[in-house]
């Protein structure tokens, strides 16, 4: 399963399902990348009960 989040006015997505590569377009997460990215993960994990 994938979930893509965008992360707004930079127009970068993400698979939350892919941690690793999340972060590689960051020197610092901003909060707002960093509350897509736990929303995401949130939702993956209701997804996969």
């Amino acid at each position: 399963m994938s979930i893509d989040v965008e992360s707004g006015d930079d127009g970068t997505t993400f698979d939350a399902g892919d941690l690793g590569t999340a972060w590689l377009p960051f020197t610092e997460p901003r909060a707002k990348d960093l509350e897509q990215l736990v929303i995401a993960l949130i939702q993956h994990a209701k997804d996969m009960q």
